[in-house]
């Protein structure tokens, strides 16, 4: 039973090497990728309904806010600008 855990170390070590993991490059990379995959996600689940690029009123709910965060508004009003201007839209379209 030791030998089967000290093989699965080894080869656990060897697929997952320390020296590869401590590089600035991987450490600058693992720590962007989570939020260029939530941003990608975001956008696809936005602006795409069946493979097709839409612009309704989930955009506008999305721009509007996202144009006050630029801006540097706070939380609260970036928040409330979301909700209002999806729902605005949603009346008028």
């Amino acid at each position: 039973m030791a030998d089967e855990w000290v093989r699965t170390a080894a080869g656990v070590k060897q697929l997952n090497p320390a020296s590869l993991l401590e590089k600035r490059q991987v450490q600058a990379v693992s720590a962007l990728l989570p939020v260029a995959l939530l941003a990608a996600l975001v956008a696809v689940r936005t602006f795409t309904t069946d493979h097709r690029l839409v612009l309704d009123a989930r955009a506008l709910g999305f721009g509007a806010p996202l144009g006050a965060a630029l801006l540097r508004a706070s939380f609260l009003l970036v928040v409330a600008l979301g909700a209002a201007s999806a729902a605005l839209a949603r009346l008028w379209w």
